[in-house]
């Protein structure tokens, strides 16, 4: 049984008052500040009776003797009816999952292919997009902790997805600038990083499908084997880690402008710090969390210790301190990774609670807007599939102590218990 450590009331008690400001959906998580224990059982097992999420029957065939692939492995296929369970279901690297359980509660499989074809027409490699998450799910596929849980893979179907939902905003919003940094970032400058590596790409062979597969094929069975050249992981990560930002952000735009908050894109600017975006004209930032494996699973024994914990590790903090020095007066976490992700949607799924991104977002506003001292707000947001195995979005506004440090505001870690 796990044993609740007390947080003396003392420290609590700034905080408490922060929350206090924050309106409704702080008086309805008023449990948060009870020290009565959740534990947090999460399930290794994604399928539920008569549920389908997701099956990874082909994909362990296809790399059970090495790793073989093909261009119909490497795109987006439509398997509804093979499937046959009354839902849309996508496959991709050999991963079959169940579109409004994985992807989105409204995603279809259409938008998916639309926005597969949206980031070729900017001419976004998406063979090394997807050779990079394929690669990494290969890599996690004989971890223990891994059993059970979606594949990064699926994460460039997310990509897809929010990336056609963008396009389909209101052109208002500047989302042009967008367009143009995933141009730079997942375009030219991965085709370099490719050239680099000796990576094969697509667009490079033209139709030579049969070239394009020869030259990656030793490259696939050196990653089977663990004999990739140095730098070449390295290069990997970097890329997941700009998927997994992209679709932070995108989502983020998506479903703030749905909810008909004012969403407007900052451009850019190489040689000065600035947020991302204004919510409803207030500067604000969009950070993404992504997490080894092993920090998925250290999660504390309530969900108050879980946020003020999470927000004192180092790298989490450091994101926040990186949003504020870009001026961001509200800082968007997307904390799907780490643990304090799946304790949020723990909490909200075990309570039958509905945290809402448009009650949060409209949290944060009033919170920036109520100029606390000393004081600014976290968005936090994370997707799971729940106890229910339904997609879940959850999202909650934390106050976070700060203070002026050498490079402007920083996060006060003196104020956490």
């Amino acid at each position: 049984m796990n044993i609740v450590r007390i947080i003396p009331l003392r420290m609590i008690e700034p905080m408490r008052k922060a929350f206090s400001c924050a309106m409704p959906l702080v008086q309805q998580m008023e449990v948060l500040f009870t020290f009565l224990t959740i534990v947090l059982e999460m399930s290794d097992d994604f399928r539920c009776k008569d549920k389908f999420v997701m099956d990874n029957q082909k994909f362990l065939e296809m790399t059970e003797n090495g790793i073989l692939l093909t261009e119909y492995d490497m795109t987006p296929q439509d398997v509804t009816r093979e499937v046959n369970v009354g839902k849309e279901v996508i496959m991709l690297g050999g991963w079959k999952f169940n579109v409004s359980r994985v992807i989105y509660t409204y995603a279809t499989i259409n938008e998916i292919e639309e926005g597969w074809k949206d980031l070729l027409h900017e001419k976004i490699p998406v063979d090394i997009l997807f050779l990079s998450l394929f690669i990494r799910t290969i890599l996690d596929r004989d971890k223990p902790e891994s059993i059970g849980k979606e594949p990064e893979l699926v994460v460039l179907l997310k990509l897809c997805y929010w990336y056609h939902k963008c396009l389909k905003m209101d052109s208002n919003n500047n989302f042009q600038y967008k367009i143009n940094e995933i141009r730079d970032e997942l375009g030219e400058g991965l085709l370099a990083k490719a050239e680099r590596y000796q990576l094969p790409v697509r667009v490079n062979l033209g139709s030579d499908t049969r070239k394009y597969f020869e030259n990656l094929q030793p490259i696939l069975f050196a990653i089977g084997k663990r004999r990739s050249p140095p730098g070449f992981t390295d290069m990997l990560l970097d890329i997941r880690h700009s998927v997994y930002r992209f679709v932070s952000e995108y989502l983020f735009y998506s479903l703030g402008d749905e909810a008909n908050f004012m969403i407007s894109i900052i451009k850019n600017n190489r040689h000065q710090k600035t947020p991302d975006l204004y919510l409803n004209t207030i500067p604000s930032d969009v950070k993404t969390i992504v997490d080894k494996m092993e920090y998925q699973e250290k999660i504390e024994d309530n969900l108050l210790e879980e946020i003020l914990c999470s927000l004192k590790r180092n790298k989490i903090f450091k994101k926040v301190n990186e949003g504020l020095s870009q001026g961001g007066k509200i800082i968007i976490l997307d904390a799907t990774a780490p643990s304090l992700g799946y304790a949020i949607n723990y909490y909200a799924s075990t309570h039958k609670k509905t945290l809402t991104i448009q009650i949060a977002i409209n949290d944060s506003i009033v919170f920036a807007n109520s100029n606390s001292k000393g004081y600014i707000p976290i968005l936090i947001f994370a997707q799971s599939i729940d106890h229910e195995c339904n997609f879940r979005l959850s999202a909650v506004m934390v106050p976070c102590p700060v203070m002026n440090g050498n490079k402007g505001l920083e996060v006060d870690l003196s104020k956490f218990p």
